[in-house]
């Protein structure tokens, strides 16, 4: 009996963080996940953690040889590490967002230090594009009111994802390309990763992603499917209320 209560608890846990991820608890104001599929077969292409020198270079000549964009949300730590590859991404034409500077968990900071995480990140960014970022990411999807509020006094749109490839986890690369094929629908934010790790800031395996992106592009365009940066989906809507995570029709 105790092991079924366990077993149902975590089963509950796991239904109360996919809920959370997919759609928020909470007011939702200045969020986007997804745009309404009536805008059409749009899909916005996204990477969080970045950039690797391992992978990054590797997935830009994919996108690269496809003409597809994507937007990129990377880390000021990293950007500082390899700033010849942002340049590279600016170059071509793909998003830049901002993933704070240490992928910090910002619930668990003070306002101080969420600030200089947000404003160094932001620095960094800046120092190599020569522009502020439109678009923020926080860390593993992690915020309250406090920080939500915070990021968006700031001026920046909150993009988070309505697909998952689960690249973060066991999954291979034929695995992580079923999974975004199976899951995608018109108007949905897809996530990858090109950098960091389960548990830190970098040191992960991207191998797979990479493998992966090569089939999940050709099917999605073999599907008929536009690949955009998540900006471009934004702006396909045509109001706030098109943009929000509860949106449930789409």
């Amino acid at each position: 009996m105790a092991y079924i209560l366990i077993v149902l608890f975590i089963a509950l846990v796991a239904l109360l963080i996919s809920y959370y991820e997919y759609w928020g608890i909470g007011p939702q104001k200045g969020i986007v996940r997804r745009i309404p599929k009536k805008k059409g077969k749009y899909v916005a292409l996204t990477f969080d953690d970045g950039p690797s020198k391992e992978y990054t270079p590797a997935i830009l000549e994919i996108l690269k040889s496809r003409d597809v964009k994507a937007s990129f949300f990377v880390t000021g730590k990293m950007v500082e590490r390899y700033p010849d590859i942002v340049k590279r991404m600016a170059d071509e034409g793909h998003d830049i967002g901002n993933h704070t500077y240490d992928h910090f968990n910002l619930i668990l900071l003070s306002n101080s230090r969420v600030e200089e995480q947000i404003e160094k990140g932001e620095d960094a960014i800046k120092s190599i594009t020569g522009i502020k970022p439109a678009l923020f990411r926080p860390p593993r999807c992690l915020m309250n009111k406090r920080i939500r509020t915070m990021i968006l006094t700031k001026g920046y749109q909150i993009v988070l994802w309505s697909v998952s490839a689960a690249d973060w986890g066991p999954l291979k690369a034929r695995g992580i390309a079923f999974r975004v094929c199976h899951f995608v629908r018109p108007g949905r934010i897809i996530l990858l990763h090109d950098g960091g790790s389960l548990v830190g800031s970098e040191g992960g395996d991207r191998s797979d992603t990479v493998n992966a992106l090569p089939v999940i592009l050709d099917r999605l365009i073999e599907k008929g499917y536009k690949i955009v940066p998540a900006s471009e989906l934004i702006r396909l809507a045509e109001t706030a209320d098109e943009i929000s995570c509860l949106d449930q029709a789409s």
